[in-house]
């Protein structure tokens, strides 16, 4: 439907525009003055607040007082004072929700608002609602801590390499010693850079192999030359290469477990 502009009053034109604000679903708002005494704040708003349309007209720690050990009224107050905008990608805010102290997360902006003259008279919040993001990344964050933390208390020696160079993300103590290596040489570095002396002995190409394809490989009684006190020795080793996977099913590194067994192979090759 065409709409003459010229057949439309200007209050007409500001009521749509109202209503168009209005059903948005970012959170907007809008402070005035020197106490922050919010005059719009849009359904969206009011939900994300837990609150009703009373709180229009109050100043804004009046209409969330649960705000007062919070920074936003001091942020506020910073951008209707120097007129510059402030910007955040996912800032913490506590309010209370059906009767509860709730956590969100928002992405959010202050900006100030002025009049004809250019004097600041108020200050407008646009936000998004963030919280499932944040709190999952959270959820991610924790699970590979647990994970990584699994790792270094495992009782074989366990890394995980990431990439097609297998930069050592996580090593811990048990593979360190079989590799006869120290966190320094290693961590954070392509591992036959950290361990140059096991290059050349099949291991780049499986390792490869499990990176590309996905498949687990096991090795049983494989003699590895590594670094030792001495110098470098043939060690025994058994060891599992599998595919580490991120969330998305992705393939981004493998993950070897591995146990000495050089002692145990010397020893039944003497009772033989």
């Amino acid at each position: 439907m065409n709409i003459d502009p010229a057949g439309i009053s200007q209050e007409e034109i500001v009521g749509v525009y109202s209503q168009i604000v209005d059903l948005s679903p970012m959170p907007i708002f809008v402070c005035e003055g020197a106490e922050m005494k919010v005059i719009i704040a849009i359904q969206a708003t009011l939900k994300a607040w837990g609150k009703d349309r009373s709180v229009i007209g109050k100043p804004f720690m009046e209409a969330l007082p649960e705000m007062a050990a919070q920074p936003f009224f001091r942020l506020l107050t910073r951008v209707y004072e120097t007129g510059q905008t402030y910007l955040t990608d996912n800032d913490r805010a506590d309010f209370i929700v059906d009767g509860r102290m709730q956590t969100f997360y928002f992405k959010f902006s202050y900006q100030p608002l002025q009049d004809r003259n250019g004097k600041i008279w108020g200050v407008m919040c646009i936000a998004t609602d963030v919280s499932e993001l944040v709190l999952a990344n959270k959820r991610a964050e924790e699970s590979e801590r647990r994970f990584k933390d699994l790792i270094l208390k495992a009782p074989i020696g366990m890394c995980v390499l990431i990439g097609p160079n297998h930069v050592a993300a996580v090593a811990n103590e048990k593979v360190l010693e079989i590799w006869g290596v120290t966190e320094a040489d290693v961590l954070n570095k392509p591992i036959f850079e950290g361990i140059p002396e096991a290059r050349g002995q099949g291991l780049e190409q499986l390792l490869e192999e499990v990176y590309k394809t996905g498949k687990t490989i096991t090795g049983e009684e494989v003699p590895v030359e590594l670094r030792s006190r001495d110098g470098v020795e043939l060690k025994i080793l058994n060891f599992i290469y599998q595919p580490y996977y991120e969330v998305d099913g992705r393939i981004t590194g493998v993950m070897a477990s591995a146990i000495d067994v050089t002692e145990l192979v010397k020893g039944r090759k003497r009772v033989s």
